[in-house]
């Protein structure tokens, strides 16, 4: 299993933060390849908030639906997930988050684990994963602005 570790700031209120990455419906706004996304399930176990999610990713080498399970835990600032169906199912996203150095930014970070058979999924993480998470941190803080205005 491969994993690495990233660090970077979000120009937006912890509170949103999390809020918005458990609002499932809206990754296709901030979340690099999401297409469209929707609740399939949700649950509480151990104190927990699960919920099952469908996908529908695009990037050059895959299109189509990928099933996720989002997990959070009971008044923690961390969200896991895991993906759970399509070509990165071997693959979980552990993101903590801690107020920033203002009350107007969020300290992210993310923690993440992967093994794929296909080679091109692998280089596709190696070679793009700050411009993803940076542009994971952009993205959202943008559509905070605009939610704002």
């Amino acid at each position: 299993m491969n994993s690495f570790h990233m660090e970077g700031t979000a120009n937006a209120p912890l509170t949103d933060f999390v809020t918005a990455l458990v609002n499932v419906e809206a990754f296709a706004q901030f979340v690099p390849w999401v297409q469209a996304s929707r609740v399939d399930k949700t649950s509480v176990a151990d104190g927990a908030s699960e919920i099952d999610a469908s996908l529908q990713v695009s990037t050059r080498a895959f299109s189509g639906w990928v099933s996720a399970r989002l997990t959070v835990p009971k008044d923690e600032n961390r969200v896991k997930i895991r993906m759970t169906k399509g070509p990165f199912k071997l693959a979980e996203v552990e993101l903590r988050l801690e107020q920033g150095a203002s009350p107007q930014q969020t300290k992210v970070l993310a923690d993440v684990r992967y093994a794929t058979p296909l080679a091109i999924y692998r280089s596709l993480v190696d070679k793009h994963k700050r411009r993803l998470f940076d542009q994971l941190i952009e993205l959202f803080a943008r559509r905070q602005r605009s939610v704002r205005a």
